[in-house]
Order: structure tokens, then C-alpha cells, then sequence
């Protein structure tokens, strides 16, 4: 009987012992399990953040709060803020300090458990794994990459959405380059030009004709008289009319040789010749066959034209020297 009773006070001795290192191992474990210093990490599409925490005994929290995120553009955004809590259990409570005095600081709640902060924010649930700095690193140039792959394709976009403006001018100024052309071939060809040539044409002969009657006029009164004097002034205002009137064709021959030109420079730099994708370069070659058709008969024209003023103004001024020598 004594024996029995020292067996089971063996017993009792050894399962006390038990209970106070399970107990002693539970309190451990809680200690640990509600020990929130150390750093979380949580990355999602185009952001990446680290919690810094320190916790102390009281159970109040303080640390830092890294937020990195990626822009519209591609571009990375940086920001630190201060953050303070506590712990209580499994339940976290942490604030996010504003970096600017006038901006309240946000309060956040959640839970820690197996080293992992769960946080509900206004944008969702956030998990924060245990981690550390260099986890932080590597998730943030895993973002880069994402960054450069966005601006990469935000540049293909510009270049391409470029590339078609691009083609949209060279497009229009093809059109519009048509457009001149055919106008200028129906305009000289048109009878309004045939009509203009005709009225200097018959304006000169009229003049001339006007300027040899005052000649045959002064003849009839004596050489150096007052009539044939008076007959004279009225040869020389014939002059200065016929001078003001081709005030105007005087700049005809240079200005039209001058389109001539411009429109044969247009047509060596159309975009048609490097490209002939264009749609409206389907149409330019029967706009040029039109032009060039004309071309000939314009610089045939002009040097009418020229031809006309010099002849007959050399014409009225040996008028008007005879018309003079007999006035004196």
C-alpha cells in the first residue's frame, strides 16, 4: 500500500512538472503570437508597401509606412508616412500620421495571426505577409518592370497614333495639292483669261491707233506751232494712260512663271512620290496629266504677254518722239 502511494505521488510530481512547462510553453507561444514588431510587405497590381513596426511592452505600436506606386503613365510614386497602434490579442489597430498638419491622419483596424497583418482599407482587404527590406526591394523592381512595360506601351501607342496623323496631313495635303492642280488647269484654259489677253491686245491697238491720228493731225498745222504743240501734249497723255493701264501686266509674265514653279515643286515633293499608299494619290496622276497639259499654252501666254508690252511701248515712245520734234 505504502509502495502504491509513492508511485502515485511519482505521478503526481511528474504530471505537475508537465503542467507548468505546458504552461509556461502556452504563455511563450501567446507572447509570440501577439508580438507584432518586425516587417509585412503586400503587393498587388501596381503597388507594393512595407509595414515597419516595433511594438512595445505596453502593447502600443509605432513604425513606418513605405507605399510605392505605379501612375497612369507608368511612372513610380514614393511616399513614407509615420504610423502608430496597438495590439491587443489578434486584433491591430494602426494609424497613418499625414505627412501635412492640416491632413487627418487614417485610422486602420484589423487582425494579426501567423504573421500576417489583415487590414481593411477603403480600397479592400489587405494582407501584409512577414517579410523584410530586401523582399521590399525586390517587389518594388518587379513594379518597375511593370512601370517600363506600361511606358513602353504607352510609346507604341504615341508612335503609332503619331505614325497615323502623320499619314492623315501627307493624306490631306495630297488632296489638296489635286485640288490645285485641276483648279489651275480649268482656270487658265477658261475663257475669262482668253477674254483679258484680248482686252490689253485691242487697249494697245487702240492707243496706238489714237497716238498715229494725233500724228497725221499735227501734221496739218505748221512745224512748231502752237496747235502742233497741243497735238503733241495729247500724244504724250495717250502715253500715260497706256503706261498706267499695264501697270497691272507688268506683274502678270513673273508672277505666273512664278506658280508655274511653285506648282512643279509641289509635284517633285508629293508625298505620292515616296508613297504611293496614299488614297488620294490614286487621283494625282490624272490631276498632273491636266496641269501639265496646260503648262504649255500659260508659258506661251506670258511671253505673249511680255512680247505686247515691250513692242508696243517701244512703238508709242517713237510716237511720241516724232510728235515732239515736230512741236519744236
Amino acid at each position: 500500500m505504502q509502495s502504491l502511494d509513492t508511485g502515485n505521488n511519482k505521478m503526481n510530481i511528474r504530471y505537475f512538472l508537465w503542467c507548468v512547462m505546458t504552461s509556461a510553453w502556452v504563455g511563450i507561444c501567446a507572447c509570440s503570437a501577439h508580438s507584432a514588431s518586425g516587417a509585412y510587405v503586400a503587393q498587388g497590381a501596381g503597388f507594393v508597401e512595407m509595414l515597419q513596426i516595433t511594438a512595445k511592452p505596453d502593447g502600443n505600436l509605432e513604425g513606418t509606412l513605405t507605399h510605392a506606386e505605379l501612375k497612369a503613365n507608368g511612372a513610380l510614386s514614393q511616399d513614407n508616412a509615420a504610423l502608430s497602434g496597438a495590439v491587443d490579442g489578434h486584433a491591430i489597430t494602426l494609424v497613418v500620421k499625414s505627412p501635412l498638419p492640416f491632413l487627418q491622419s487614417s485610422s486602420l483596424s484589423g487582425t494579426i495571426d501567423g504573421g500576417i497583418i489583415t487590414l481593411t482599407l477603403p480600397s479592400g482587404v489587405v494582407r501584409y505577409s512577414a517579410s523584410n527590406a530586401q523582399a521590399y526591394q525586390t517587389a518594388m523592381e518587379q513594379t518597375k518592370a511593370q512601370g517600363a512595360s506600361i511606358r513602353q506601351q504607352q510609346q507604341a501607342k504615341e508612335a503609332e497614333a503619331a505614325q497615323q496623323r502623320h499619314i492623315a496631313e501627307e493624306n490631306s495635303a495630297v488632296d489638296a495639292l489635286n485640288n490645285r492642280l485641276t483648279s489651275y488647269a480649268s482656270g487658265v484654259q477658261g475663257p475669262r483669261n482668253a477674254q483679258l489677253f484680248e482686252e490689253l491686245r485691242s487697249t494697245h491697238e487702240k492707243a496706238l491707233a489714237k497716238a498715229r491720228d494725233g500724228l497725221k493731225i499735227q501734221q496739218k498745222y505748221p512745224r512748231g506751232s502752237v496747235n502742233a504743240n497741243q497735238v503733241a501734249i495729247q500724244i504724250g497723255q495717250i502715253e500715260i494712260g497706256m503706261r498706267g493701264y499695264d501697270i497691272r501686266w507688268e506683274n502678270v509674265p513673273p508672277q505666273g512663271r512664278r506658280h508655274l514653279q511653285e506648282l512643279d515643286t509641289a509635284i517633285a515633293k508629293s508625298p505620292c512620290s515616296a508613297s504611293a499608299q496614299l488614297s488620294n494619290c490614286a487621283s494625282q496622276p490624272e490631276a498632273i496629266k491636266a496641269y501639265q497639259a496646260a503648262k504649255p499654252s500659260v508659258e506661251r501666254r506670258l511671253t505673249e504677254i511680255d512680247a505686247i508690252l515691250k513692242a508696243d511701248r517701244a512703238t508709242m515712245a517713237g510716237i511720241v518722239t516724232q510728235a515732239n520734234d515736230y512741236a519744236r
